[in-house]
């Protein structure tokens, strides 16, 4: 099932969406803790990137775990590709940290705060402050995980 697409290996293919959708979330989600005023069209734009940010990386992972069983022959990887790997199964947990994270700032504190008669400074500040560090994060695993796997592939094509 994470194979192959067109008899291309899905594992270069779905890796896009998570270096591009993630990172893309997380500052739509910085937006978020810091406009005030956009935050009721942000919200689910974060939640569904958080969200198909996760589902991504899974699969991710998934058909990664298939080419590298082609591409080392059963042998254990070495070098950038055992890092990259090593990484990209951490990545996978921050995704899913971070879709919960979403969920609970964008969904579950504003329909809290909205029963109440007014909205606290605190519960926004630490709000903010929360998806602000979980933006940081994100984006430093992807950055990480997509170098060790880049360099795994174009480190002795590309210097």
């Amino acid at each position: 099932m994470f194979e192959t697409v067109s008899g291309l290996p899905l594992h270069p293919l779905v890796v896009h969406a998570v270096v591009v959708i993630g990172p893309l979330s997380a500052l739509g989600a910085i937006a978020y803790a810091l406009v005030p005023r956009w935050r009721s069209w942000l919200r689910w734009l974060v939640v569904l990137g958080a969200a198909v940010t996760a589902g991504a990386a899974f699969v991710a992972r998934e058909s990664g775990e298939f080419l590298e069983s082609r591409v080392t022959g059963g042998q254990p990887p070495t070098g950038d590709l055992e890092r990259h790997i090593e990484l990209a199964g951490r990545l996978v947990y921050v995704t899913w940290a971070w879709l919960v994270l979403v969920v609970i700032v964008c969904l579950v504190v504003p329909a809290a705060l909205r029963r109440r008669e007014s909205t606290p400074t605190s519960a926004n500040v630490v709000s903010g402050v929360l998806l602000v560090a979980g933006a940081a994060v994100l984006i430093g695993f992807t950055v990480l995980t997509g170098d060790a796997g880049s360099s795994a592939v174009w480190g002795g094509v590309v210097q």
